[in-house]
């Protein structure tokens, strides 16, 4: 999964990350920045 996700009522923002195998990098993921703004309702 990836980017916005609703799992059991909750909502979940799944990013790339860096992901680990033998090398620490993850390939074919473009390099992003979250900015999430909460407020309330």
């Amino acid at each position: 999964a990836y980017g916005h996700v609703v799992e059991e009522n909750r909502n979940l923002i799944v990013s790339g990350g860096l992901g680990f195998s033998i090398l620490p990098v993850r390939f074919g993921m473009r390099p992003e920045i979250l900015s999430i703004e909460l407020g309330s309702a």
